[in-house]
């Protein structure tokens, strides 16, 4: 596994819609199950080899279909709706389509059907976490971006080595960090949110055999450093502007 720099500043700024949508979602947090990332774990789960994963205490939306608490508000003022009879104001919720732009941009990008948002989840402060797994029973590359104001830390164990990599603050980043490697059976990720702030965790993942779509992410993370320009509608019509 390897940490990148996130130069894309239009990817920036479709993760800070990604981050803000769960952040402003109502939502209930267990602390229960406590964290279990330690070695003595692992082994259990490697003995185990089952491609199971454990229940954590983190809120996952990446399959749900949902909708924003972001609102577009309509006064008794606005002729258009007086003709309508409507009387009072109200607010109508607005769909939560920016996941479905963001892979559209980016299975055409690296000319992959196959890209999945597998993970969309905020995890809770210092008890939050994700349990040891090794994607045996879907094995998958994966591009894992972590926002983070506090403390947190990822564990990756691959040929019996241990990596450590800790959610990290980087000038221009805005508390992301990038994370991307690859769960075939042969490794094990787990993290842990340890700080007093949410933490929230993306992932986009393919089938482990497509490594070249990895690559053409990579790339576009690392070199497209132009912002977004326009408003939504020019950013869904032509996606192009993100480099």
């Amino acid at each position: 596994m390897k940490k990148l720099l996130i130069n894309n500043r239009g990817i920036l700024l479709e993760l800070d819609k990604f981050a803000t949508q769960v952040l402003q979602h109502p939502s209930t947090f267990s602390y229960y199950p406590l964290p279990n990332v330690t070695m003595a774990r692992l082994k259990e789960v490697m003995d185990a080899d089952d491609g199971t994963m454990e229940e954590s205490n983190s809120v996952d939306y990446s399959g749900r279909e949902w909708i924003t608490n972001e609102y577009l508000h309509y006064s008794n003022l606005d002729p258009k709706w007086r003709m309508k009879g409507l009387r009072k104001s109200f607010n109508q919720a607005v769909p939560c389509s920016s996941k479905y732009m963001f892979l559209d941009w980016l299975k055409k990008k690296t000319y992959n059907e196959a890209w999945e948002m597998d993970t969309w989840e905020i995890q809770p402060e210092k008890y939050g976490w994700t349990p040891w797994h090794s994607g045996k029973n879907k094995p998958i590359n994966f591009v894992r971006f972590i926002w983070n104001s506090g403390v947190g830390i990822t564990h990756y164990v691959d040929n019996k080595k241990h990596y450590k990599y800790k959610d990290s603050k980087y000038t221009g980043q805005k508390c992301w960090n990038c994370l991307v490697g690859k769960l075939d059976g042969r490794q094990y990720l787990a993290d842990q949110n340890t700080g007093k702030h949410k933490r929230i965790v993306i992932q986009f993942s393919l089938p482990s055999r497509y490594d070249r779509a990895v690559d053409e992410f990579v790339s576009l993370i690392q070199t497209g450093n132009s912002p977004l320009v326009g408003t939504p509608v020019d950013i869904a019509e032509d996606r192009t502007a993100w480099l």
